[in-house]
């Protein structure tokens, strides 16, 4: 974009300075009922408070360029390893805007986002389960017409994080790259890795390739 000026960019950011997210203490071997299990559930119950009223609301603020009312200016939205429950402006809003016609770019960790949330998981058309330790494949070129899979050749070998998915159903999405045996144990099936769909008069592109640069 900075080079032919065809099109612009505008980036929205997690603010600097994230805390630790707390972690919920588990008991010891006293049990639940020790004093100092106990003492540890009060000092996690206020560090998950403060995390809750000072941070999130600092990362609700970043992400307000994201409502509806703005995105009427954008033609599409790249979600670059997102995780976690975002406090979108408008969740429900930000789907329509996509089904509107507008586009939607997944990368990695956009399957592992808004997992509570359906419309999100439907429209990008798979949700993360879990990955085994970056290994290397080869991903499988379902089109090598699409522009996505042209520059590609049919066995393309990756290194990376390799994601399995839940909520995916084949038949909805267009198949760009698979791998044909799991990617840790090597055992024969399905692995999907990219697609693209439509997604009402939207168009939806993810790959899970990205975990490395």
């Amino acid at each position: 974009a900075r080079e032919d000026g065809r099109f612009a960019v505008d980036f929205v950011r997690q603010p600097e300075g994230m805390p630790r997210s707390p972690s919920r203490p588990r008991p010891g071997a006293k049990g639940e009922a020790d004093p100092a299990h106990q003492e540890a559930l009060r000092r996690f119950a206020d560090e998950e408070r403060t995390y809750r009223e000072t941070w999130m609301p600092r990362v609700a603020e970043a992400l307000r360029p994201l409502h509806p009312t703005n995105l009427a200016r954008y033609d599409a939205v790249l979600f670059a390893s997102t995780t976690g429950d975002l406090p979108l402006p408008d969740k429900q809003g930000f789907i329509d805007w996509i089904a509107s016609g507008r586009a939607f770019i997944g990368v990695h960790a956009a399957t592992d986002t808004f997992h509570g949330f359906r419309p999100f998981i439907e429209m990008i058309g798979g949700e993360f389960a879990r990955h085994g330790p970056q290994v290397p494949v080869e991903g499988l070129n379902d089109d090598p017409k699409h522009p996505a899979g042209r520059p590609l050749p049919a066995r393309w070998p990756v290194f990376d994080e390799i994601y399995q998915f839940k909520s995916f159903e084949r038949a909805k999405v267009h198949g760009l790259l698979t791998l044909d045996k799991h990617p840790n144990d090597k055992t024969p099936g399905d692995y999907p890795v990219a697609w693209c769909k439509l997604y009402g008069q939207g168009r939806l592109f993810y790959t899970s390739f990205g975990h490395r640069e």
